[in-house]
């Protein structure tokens, strides 16, 4: 639980340091590889693996203020958050706040997507759902038909939202096949942005708070990740867990943090750096097309 989190990680008593030091030398040969290949930085490497336009990207860092300030008012609105719910020890997650989730299974939230779109509901039986270790989408031409993997680790209403990304990827694979354009060889960003403006649509036709909770709430996380991993590659040699903490309170205007060692607990950030940033580019560039 939360409020017992903290004396938890006390009793492991991990030397922090040690492992702090051992990341650092990992973003140094990360940095060294990356221009070993013939890149300016690490950074400059993601942007060309994901396919990210250099004036998307320019975008993000420009208006990235702008975005946050705009996502902290946009935010949905509750009485009371829990008081562990902006310390180091938690994940701010606005999904598993909302009061009313409009739908309880992921079978109600497949029929009700395939019912409400055309294209979907035509090939619904060329989609085959299974569980995982991650969520995913992939299209097997081999096959023609797709597979939807979602995450068996999060709770049902993770479930639930992932399921609702995987189908917009769906569609927007269905929609780009009647335009003689296969998804699959584009690029990450490419992807994620035409999945992006399907979901937005389904998740506004179900609740506003899910909406805000989900466009709002996980840009946030994501340009907190994102930009902690920007600054870690431009500068390895600094405090990490007092800058997890500053950026940490850039993104969410409430909170109050000193240090936070909790990266070290961040999967995406340890073994898939810059995994973040097509979404949160995309997400970021959605947001100010919008304004």
């Amino acid at each position: 639980m939360p409020e017992k989190r903290e004396n938890v990680w006390k009793n492991i008593n991990l030397n922090t340091n040690k492992i702090e030091k051992s990341f650092k030398d990992m973003v140094k040969e990360r940095n060294k590889f990356a221009r070993d290949k013939g890149f300016l930085s690490r950074i400059d490497m993601a942007l060309d693996w994901f396919k990210i336009p250099e004036n998307d990207y320019k975008n993000f860092t420009n208006n990235i203020d702008k975005i946050i300030h705009l996502c902290n008012l946009q935010l949905p609105k509750f009485d009371k958050l829990p008081p562990s719910f902006y310390s180091e020890f938690n994940i701010p997650c606005f999904i598993c706040q909302i009061f009313k989730f409009p739908l309880k299974t992921t079978d109600e939230a497949f029929n009700y997507i395939v019912k409400g779109n055309k294209v979907l509901n035509k090939f619904k039986y060329k989609i085959n759902i299974k569980s995982g270790s991650e969520s995913k989408t992939i299209y097997k031409k081999e096959l023609d038909d797709f597979e939807i993997t979602i995450n068996k680790s999060v709770n049902p209403r993770h479930q639930i939202t992932d399921l609702i990304h995987e189908l917009s990827h769906m569609v927007s694979y269905l929609e780009s096949f009647k335009k003689g354009i296969d998804m699959s060889d584009k690029g990450v960003y490419l992807r994620e942005k035409q999945a992006l403006k399907i979901e937005i649509e389904i998740l506004r036709s179900l609740s506003t708070d899910l909406y805000k909770a989900v466009l709002f709430g996980e840009t946030l996380a994501l340009i907190f990740r994102t930009l902690f991993e920007i600054e870690i590659y431009k500068n390895p040699n600094q405090n990490l867990e007092k800058l997890y903490a500053k950026i940490f309170n850039k993104c969410y205007k409430t909170a109050n943090q000193k240090t936070n060692p909790m990266f070290f607990l961040d999967e995406r950030i340890i073994f898939s750096p810059f995994s973040s940033l097509p979404y949160a580019v995309v997400n970021v560039n959605m947001l100010l097309s919008a304004r």
